[in-house]
């Protein structure tokens, strides 16, 4: 559901998909409230709870490969 948000908004290189849901297992009920298009990937990477995500490696891999960098 985010991919499909955030490639709604044409020339958005990556996004921050905000959702409101009744339910974090399901997309049932979910409502979008924000897409920001300058996200703070810090928050996955240094969380104050949980795992990193990887979030930075993963926009510069994108990046890579949209460049046809080896």
């Amino acid at each position: 559901m985010a991919e499909t948000v955030a490639e709604a908004i044409p020339g958005l290189g990556y996004a921050g998909v905000d959702f409101l849901m009744p339910n974090v297992t399901s997309a049932v009920g979910a409502t979008v409230i924000e897409v920001n298009s300058s996200p703070n990937p810090l928050v996955h990477d240094l969380p104050v709870f949980g795992h990193s995500r990887g979030l930075c490696e993963a926009i510069v891999d994108e990046i890579i490969r949209r460049a046809h960098i080896n």
